[in-house]
């Protein structure tokens, strides 16, 4: 599954992202920090090139779309904008705000690891993000609101391959926020940036059946079920099964 986290629209991270709205479970992922605590070599050098943000044209103002907020930056991923919400780059002052999100076990109820009992979890995680931003294939964003800059939430573009053009995606939002489609929003203009500037042409979920939040928001946005895996993750003892979703370029964006 790749080694990242995922978002959802309510805030459960890392299985299939919510949608923004619904209630905070987002997709599964691998924990992102089983990287950081093991030394590896990156796969390939950072891109960055792909990395800078795209803009819609004219005819696509019937939706959210990523807007690039100052010019592209080298090392860093770009900031996506909309309409209440911003997907930026995340620094050492928003650990606060990760351990917030996924120290919360209503947060991670379908992720594939439990809850952080530690606060330094985030820093950790924090690490993960950027080595995995630095190899090439994890690109994490914050999801922080405009008015005030904090991290509410966070969205995933990880075991991104680059020849085939595929990526999985997963997202996570705080309690707090659960039921104002925050996660549509940030998941609208990601997806925007991954087949416009990324050129990807494929995008997985791994999603809990139970995750009727997530599921609907990846729906409304496009993703089709082409799968069902039994007993695929164990967490905390308990099996759980999968459902596989996908969401091409060709399909996107989604019909009105």
């Amino acid at each position: 599954m790749g080694w990242s986290q995922s978002m959802a629209d309510s805030a459960r991270s890392q299985r299939l992202p919510r949608n923004a709205g619904l209630h905070g479970h987002g997709p599964r992922a691998p924990d992102v920090r089983d990287r950081a605590r093991s030394a590896f070599k990156p796969l390939r050098p950072p891109v960055t090139s792909a990395m800078a943000p795209s803009v819609s044209s004219p005819d696509r103002l019937d939706r959210p779309a990523p807007t690039a907020a100052g010019p592209a930056q080298t090392g860093r991923l770009p900031t996506l904008l909309a309409p209440r919400v911003q997907l930026r780059w995340m620094d050492a002052r928003d650990l606060e705000d990760l351990y917030a999100v996924y120290s919360d076990p209503e947060v991670v109820r379908y992720w594939s690891h439990t809850a952080w009992p530690h606060r330094d979890e985030a820093s950790i995680y924090l690490e993960a993000i950027e080595r995995g931003f630095q190899a090439g294939h994890l690109y994490q964003w914050g999801i922080a609101l405009r008015g005030s800059n904090q991290v509410i939430g966070t969205t995933t573009l990880y075991a991104v391959d680059h020849a085939q053009g595929r990526a999985e995606i997963g997202f996570a939002l705080a309690r707090g926020h659960w039921g104002h489609r925050y996660a549509r929003e940030a998941l609208t203009v990601l997806f925007e940036h991954a087949f416009g500037a990324l050129a990807l042409r494929r995008i997985e979920a791994d999603v809990d059946p139970r995750n009727h939040a997530s599921l609907h928001t990846l729906e409304a946005l496009g993703f089709r079920r082409e799968g069902y895996l039994r007993q695929r993750w164990q967490v905390a003892g308990e099996l759980q099964d999968s459902i596989v979703m996908g969401l091409l370029a060709s399909d996107w964006p989604p019909p009105p």
